[in-house]
């Protein structure tokens, strides 16, 4: 799935490919008795991580911006601690014991990876081995219970940057997650040089066609883009056959003789090629879909971006449309047929039946299923006021949360919280608040939770326009003393769906002085470092620009209320 996310990403899978001894012993098949039976633990680790670090050696000489494990290092210590559990008969957490003490003796370290991704399901271990394509036995049934065992260890420690339970999910489900964690880890970190760049990155939505000969495709796509132009997007219709053309062009052979999947893929890599030079374009219908398995490989690749259109209607109807003739129209159909195209609506999100609507339904069916489904479309249709320009969010599309900016009045110095959880981020203290909690409350419980100082609310002269008790003024902002309001709220998008967001309302905070700062206040999944910095240092530390202008605004509020008093 990740081919299909940033360009230019090194994949890299199986570990066995980067090191000669462990290739032969699979060339030779006889993995499984070396791994449970003639090795020991020590040839057994230093084996594994050998290979391990070979393959994250390789990926880094080839300079790519992004290296992807199927896989990773932390997977592979849950691997040889399994293992170990198995040969010796004891539980995982004696075999962490053994795992890292020979770790330590022969000073193996494990690659650095940036994002540690944990898929995961709700299915009991037996279910598990079931859905596994392999012949088993009791030795590796114990295996696997034992690997899974290890993983829900590393996952309650805390292991795994991001956890995806993949229970009922689509496979395009989980590759939009992962779409998303690549991007909210990547953006702030890369160097100005590089940039996080997923394939069709400034297309809004992509509408492709199925659907018999003369049934009213290439009418439909061209109604459809003039629909989405009148939003605003800036569509064009394309068809397959020239891009199934270029890409057999590319090859030097019939592109069509490869097997569906793999077209599919060839024409991913020559429709990201042509949009990327058409830059400008973020909407596009493309026509037409005549072959099942690659239409199903198609939408796997680009996830949620494709939206698939069925035209379904009689041969009667379509007769009239056509110079040909019966025999002849049949003929075609066969043809389609054969490819799977009359199954397409199984996997269709819009089914339309020319019989049924004039053109102009038709399409417009169409674009109320794009507005539904496509998040980004409903964005347009805010900006360009085709709403009321109103927009409610219910109890399950937001989240309130509460933060503050601390501040020591005797040092002047602002408290950071450093992630030590391999991120690498200096933030300012927040969090959820919780049911029938105050937001002011909230504020300073997460505030004290992580970074173990009791503090309290600052009274400051700010600007408001919050009322006192029951005063009736007109609603303008009006300067006060001892206000101990949010002095700004940050508005954060949570995922690719524009309706969901954070609301987070800050606070200036004093540290009680008084009181000594309390350790191991955080909860179980945090692992913060507090420390208490100068404002220049802040600015400097700061993860993000968002948080820099906050500890600006609050320094400003904080001297003003300080300098008058």
């Amino acid at each position: 799935m990740l081919r299909y996310m940033p360009k230019d990403i090194d994949i890299r899978s199986g570990i066995h490919n980067y090191d000669d001894y462990m290739n032969d012993i699979v060339n030779k098949n006889s993995l499984k008795e070396w791994w449970f039976t003639k090795s020991n633990h020590e040839e057994h680790i230093n084996v594994i991580m050998r290979a391990v670090r070979k393959r994250a050696g390789i990926s880094a000489k080839n300079n790519a911006n992004f290296i992807a494990f199927n896989c990773g290092g932390i997977m592979f210590e849950a691997v040889c601690i399994a293992t170990i559990a198995c040969k010796d008969k004891c539980d995982v957490k004696e075999a962490e014991k053994i795992y890292n003490s020979i770790i330590e003796k022969f000073e193996i370290k494990i690659p650095r990876e940036d994002i540690r991704i944990l898929l995961k399901h709700d299915h009991g271990s037996e279910d598990s081995l079931q859905m596994r394509e392999l012949e088993h036995d009791h030795l590796w049934e114990n295996y696997q219970k034992l690997l899974q065992k290890q993983l829900e260890f590393q996952e309650h420690n805390n292991n795994y940057t991001d956890i995806i339970n993949v229970t009922d999910m689509s496979a395009v489900h989980v590759q939009n997650k992962i779409r998303l964690i690549i991007k909210q880890y990547c953006i702030p970190k890369i160097e100005t040089t590089t940039r996080f760049n997923p394939m069709f990155e400034h297309l809004d939505v992509v509408i492709a066609f199925g659907g018999m000969s003369k049934s009213g495709k290439s009418s439909l796509a061209e109604g459809t883009c003039r629909k989405l132009k009148s939003i605003g997007l800036k569509c064009i219709r394309l068809k397959i056959a020239y891009f199934m053309e270029l890409a057999s062009n590319a090859l030097g052979s019939d592109v069509y003789q490869l097997p569906e999947q793999k077209q599919a893929d060839e024409l991913v890599k020559q429709l990201d090629h042509y949009l990327s030079r058409h830059y400008w374009v973020t909407a596009i219908t493309i026509e037409s879909l005549h072959r099942f398995e690659s239409t199903q490989a198609l939408k796997l690749r680009l996830g949620d971006l494709l939206q698939i259109v069925y035209v379904d209607t009689s041969l009667d109807t379509r007769m009239q449309r056509s110079w040909d003739n019966v025999e002849s129209l049949h003929s075609k159909d066969l043809v389609k047929s054969s490819c799977g195209a009359d199954k397409i609506k199984d996997i269709a999100n819009c089914i339309i039946d020319n019989d049924d609507y004039t053109l102009d339904e038709s399409i417009n069916n169409i674009y109320e299923m794009i507005k539904d489904k496509n998040e980004k479309i409903k964005h347009q249709l805010l900006l360009n006021k085709k709403y009321s320009g109103k927009m409610n969010l219910f109890s399950h599309q937001f989240v309130l949360c509460a933060g503050t900016v601390l501040i020591q009045k005797s040092t002047r110095e602002v408290c950071l919280i450093h992630r030590l959880d391999g991120r690498e981020e200096w933030l300012l203290p927040k969090g959820r608040k919780n049911v029938n909690e105050t937001l002011s409350v909230a504020a300073v419980r997460e505030t004290y939770e992580e970074t173990g100082y009791h503090c309290s609310l600052m009274p400051l002269t700010m600007q408001t326009r919050a009322t006192f008790n029951s005063e009736h003024v007109q609603d303008v902002s009006r300067k006060v003393s001892d206000a101990c309001e949010p002095f700004t709220i940050s508005i954060r998008q949570i995922g690719a769906v524009i309706t969901n967001q954070k609301l987070i309302f800050w606070y200036v905070a004093q540290v009680d002085e008084e009181m000594s700062r309390e350790m191991n206040t955080q909860m179980i999944n945090e692992n913060f470092e507090a420390r208490l910095v100068s404002f220049s240092e802040a600015n400097h530390l700061l993860s993000y620009d968002d948080d820099k202008e906050l500890v600006g605004k609050a320094f400003e509020l904080f001297q003003n209320t300080y300098t008058m008093h």
